[in-house]
């Protein structure tokens, strides 16, 4: 912030014939001048986090382009003056911490923290579950960096867990480890699975682990802790696995109204129809869902979601109590079936 300091000189009335002229006194020294008031009023504008090796400018929101300014910094990050006004400048962070930028004009002062992070590589997420049955499927892991990647490097990885390579999954072309990537493309492991006719619906896991990432380009790069990535799924084939949301949906009054869950299947149904039997307890609502027959869900070929719909009226609402929705099975196909964790959904009334 800057303050005005402007003083005004005394004018004086001098008749020269008829004429009056206002002069100034010309004892007043000239004051008319824009000072700085002490203290900390010099505002740093720039980011306030980085990463190792980001090169960052900064500059003074309010500044005299005569004005002499002098910056400081914490070791660990250089500092270069403009050329043309001190007052901006391009602050170089070559190592991870806490750094307290400084300015000063020799009346006032100001200061900016900033934080600096390593650029961390990772995978973007920790695991990867799917519920549906994977069939010739290639799954995409992205490798996440802070800041991004800024110059070509090499990533290499393995691969562990319960399945075996060349029958249950395969390496995608072009991904085999260890990958070169440019520093503008996707970093990725890509695997296919490989459909198993003959086995279980069991849950089984891949890991992929990353092992490494070279060069280190100029000590910018560090391994996060963990950096591995599970990919949970069923190897059984075209499973007809039937499931509904059991996410416990809570009401009170002036809920009423027509609410819908919708059925999914974990594959479409194919030729022969897939028939979802359920059953819904509690008090005061309609089911308002069009079937062929009250309390099932016919699935048709192509069609992977259905939805059970309830009106709940007035009536619900009378006392507390809990709807429950229960899938109870799955007929028409070898492969139908319920799955017993992803079976019950209940709508939880608490009247005030």
């Amino acid at each position: 912030m800057k303050y005005l300091n402007i003083k005004f000189k005394p004018l004086y009335a001098l008749v020269v014939g008829s004429i009056l002229v206002l002069t100034t006194s010309c004892n007043d020294e000239d004051k008319n001048a824009i000072e700085y008031a002490p203290g900390n009023t010099l505002t740093i504008s720039g980011p306030s986090s980085a990463y190792i090796g980001d090169t960052e400018e900064y500059y003074l929101v309010m500044n005299i382009k005569e004005t002499d300014y002098t910056w400081s910094i914490d070791a660990g990050a250089s500092i270069t003056e403009s050329s043309e006004n001190d007052a901006y400048v391009d602050v170089n962070f070559s190592q991870e911490g806490d750094y307290m930028l400084s300015v000063s004009n020799g009346t006032a002062d100001g200061d900016k923290s900033v934080s600096i992070s390593p650029r961390q590589v990772s995978f973007e997420t920790d695991s990867i579950f799917k519920i549906e049955t994977i069939d010739n499927d290639t799954i995409t892991i992205p490798l996440q960096i802070g800041g991004g990647f800024r110059g070509d490097f090499d990533y290499a990885y393995t691969i562990s867990g319960d399945l075996t390579e060349g029958v249950d999954y395969q390496i995608a072309p072009g991904y085999a480890s260890p990958i070169s990537a440019e520093a503008d493309s996707l970093a990725e492991v890509r695997i296919i699975m490989l459909p198993e006719e003959d086995s279980d619906a069991d849950t089984v896991s891949l890991i992929v682990t990353l092992n490494s990432v070279t060069p280190d380009l100029t000590g910018e790069y560090f391994l996060t802790d963990t950096l591995d990535k599970v990919i949970k799924y069923s190897i059984a084939n075209d499973l007809k696995i039937a499931s509904i949301d059991t996410t416990t949906l809570e009401l009170t009054d002036g809920d009423e109204g027509q609410y819908d869950f919708p059925v999914t299947l974990a594959n479409p149904a194919g030729s022969s129809d897939v028939t979802v039997s359920y059953s819904v307890t509690g008090a005061g609502f309609v089911d308002a869902t069009v079937t062929g027959t009250s309390g099932q869900l016919v699935f048709e070929e192509g069609e992977s979601e259905k939805t059970i719909s309830l009106v709940l009226n007035s009536n619900a609402f009378t006392a507390d109590q809990t709807i429950t929705i229960s899938l109870t099975g799955a007929t028409g196909s070898a492969e139908a079936s319920v799955d017993a964790d992803l079976d019950t959904k209940d709508i939880v009334i608490d009247v005030e």
